[in-house]
């Protein structure tokens, strides 16, 4: 039988793949995020239990049905010695996931809302990658060390990270305004002048070449894409957490005399896919690089209970 796992110096073989694999689906639904999210203690999505099935199926009975048959026709009866080994294999599959996987390099989200329509869907389950942005230490944000040489903030403090945010990157974040995990797209970074006009973005102002337009509802048009930051004036006091002194402060008047915004040190801009259906920086401003969370990967399923099958061509999608 092929190895999934790994040898130690004791003799036991390790098998992880099998416990790693079944826990990355346990899912915690949080209707107040705009991103479901896995957490401990856990509950299982109900749309999950097909996917938990097919994986312990194709994982876990196999490897136990294997070692009762061996044990059926070699005589002998399943030792202690064997029970202890299992316990100990599942021990650090259990360590390996909750201990470093899921806090510092990988993660599983699920969208709830349409504001990234025309790239992810309501329903998509997708695989975000937090290692390159700097992930948070455990319990830092209710205890922080006397000495530390580390960036953070409220929520606590960050690991180095490898790589930084840029244009076109699908990031999950903690939303500024609410503490709330968001997801959009970066279209800008530090130092970029923004604006939009006519469902346009401009970027330095230059249409953006990639992210100028994107999804438009044309029966339910959004002030925010007609003329930002020009309609702030008009939407103080009526949008919910809206940033107005941030995004007014941050404002100039380009050489052309259009009024643009300027994104900040340390920040990025983000915004929806879905321009017209979006709480994004244009309401809240400049997303802080500390409140990144990592960007996404991949969408690995996709399914809306109540509202048909599950959508097998988005399946295993990269997203760009």
């Amino acid at each position: 039988m092929v190895s999934t796992g790994l040898h130690i110096s004791s003799g036991y073989q390790i098998y992880v793949l099998e416990p790693c694999l079944l826990m990355c689906v346990i899912f915690r639904c949080d209707d107040s995020s705009e991103v479901y999210r896995t957490a401990y203690p856990v509950r299982l999505s109900k749309e999950f239990f097909f996917i938990l099935t097919l994986l312990l199926t194709m994982t876990g009975i196999p490897h136990i049905s294997l070692a009762c048959l061996f044990n059926k026709y070699s005589g002998g009866i399943l030792k202690f010695e064997k029970i202890r080994d299992w316990i100990l294999q599942l021990s650090l599959a259990l360590i390996i996931f909750f201990g470093f996987l899921r806090p510092f390099v990988i993660e599983a989200f699920r969208i709830p809302t349409p504001s990234m329509e025309g790239t992810l869907l309501v329903g998509d389950h997708l695989l975000v990658m937090k290692v390159e942005e700097g992930q948070r230490i455990p319990w830092t944000d209710k205890m922080e060390p006397l000495f530390h040489n580390y960036r953070g903030n409220s929520y606590g403090l960050l690991m180095p990270a490898t790589s930084n945010p840029e244009a076109g990157e699908i990031l999950v974040f903690k939303c500024p305004a609410t503490g709330k995990d968001f997801i959009k797209r970066t279209v800008a970074v530090a130092g970029d002048t923004i604006r939009v006009s006519g469902d346009t973005l401009y970027v330095n102002g230059q249409p953006s070449p990639e992210w100028a337009l994107c999804y438009q509802d044309e029966f339910e048009p959004s002030p925010l894409d007609q003329a930002w930051p020009d309609t702030i004036d008009e939407l103080y006091g009526r949008v919910r957490d809206l940033a107005y002194w941030e995004i007014r402060n941050n404002c100039i008047i380009t050489e052309d005399g259009l009024l643009a915004y300027v994104v900040p040190e340390e920040h990025v801009f983000m915004m929806g896919d879905n321009r017209d259906h979006s709480s994004d920086s244009r309401v809240w401003g400049a997303l802080p690089i500390d409140l990144i969370k990592g960007e996404a990967l991949l969408t690995y399923w996709s399914w809306t209970p109540g509202n048909g099958l599950p959508k097998f061509d988005r399946v295993a999608r990269l997203i760009r």
